[in-house]
């Protein structure tokens, strides 16, 4: 198995001799916007769901589970914490 990686061992020597270690920008590309972001406990079942919403929407998870909250929050029961909202 350690076969396998021979080849980017041999990719980052030749990018040694020419001076560079790697290539590319400093921005990480995963990242999909400046909005913070805090990490939450959930269901595991709820998490499948969420994951599998985003995925045949073509959306991010992160999208789907602000969608998911803000509707709820338009429900009788929690409509009185909106206003909290800084939206």
């Amino acid at each position: 198995m350690a076969k396998d990686f021979d080849f980017l061992d041999d990719a980052n020597e030749v990018l040694k001799e020419q001076g560079e270690t790697r290539r590319g920008a400093d921005a990480n590309p995963y990242r999909l916007g400046t909005n913070e972001t805090k990490t939450t406990r959930i269901s595991l079942e709820l998490y499948e769901l969420i994951r599998r919403i985003a995925f045949e929407e073509k959306r991010s998870m992160l999208d789907v589970t602000n969608q998911m909250l803000l509707e709820g929050l338009d429900s009788s029961m929690f409509s009185d914490y909106k206003k909290y909202l800084n939206n």
